[in-house]
């Protein structure tokens, strides 16, 4: 019986260990929403006490966990985050996150926030070449990520040097 009771113990023990590590999906949507912390924006488009508002293009586990966020707060400032369903809806925007199962092809979303100050970001491999900015990616098992600073740079975005 003590036996027993010891095992019960050791793996109700494991599985709150389980649960308290996050996920890879919530790592990455936690990565996406500090980029917010790290970009400078023209002023006339985001000014630094406005919320910031992060809209999601399609699904997949990256994406319901950045949805999930919607209405949090992250260093003093509420993240709304919301699912977006068309290129020509992204008013207000300043990230975009294209998700796995986007409704339209990436470079039609790419397009659609063409020389617009709104930061992209997607874990879609042909993500960079595509002219997309930031490209979630696992390597071991760690989250890291690549951007692309000529499309930065053609939004008219700065990156900190603190990132």
């Amino acid at each position: 019986m003590r036996r027993l009771l010891c095992g019960l113990c050791l793996a109700a023990l494991f599985a709150c260990q389980a649960l308290a590590t996050p996920q890879e999906s919530e790592v990455r949507a936690a990565v996406v929403a500090n980029f917010i912390n790290y970009l400078e924006y023209p002023e006339a488009v985001a000014p630094p006490s406005a919320d910031p508002q992060i809209c999601v293009a399609g699904r997949g586990e990256s994406a319901d966990a950045l949805l999930a966020l919607d209405g949090r707060t992250f260093y003093g400032r509420r993240l709304q985050v919301t699912s977006r369903l068309h290129p020509a809806s992204l008013g207000g925007c300043r990230i975009l996150f294209i998700g796995d199962t986007a409704m339209r092809s990436t470079s039609e979303w790419l397009r659609g926030v063409a020389g617009q100050p709104i930061l992209t970001i997607s874990e879609q491999e042909d993500f960079l070449p595509a002219v997309g900015m930031v490209l979630l990616a696992t390597q071991g098992r760690r989250t890291v990520f690549d951007i692309n600073l000529a499309a930065l740079r053609h939004a008219n975005l700065k990156l900190s040097t603190k990132l």
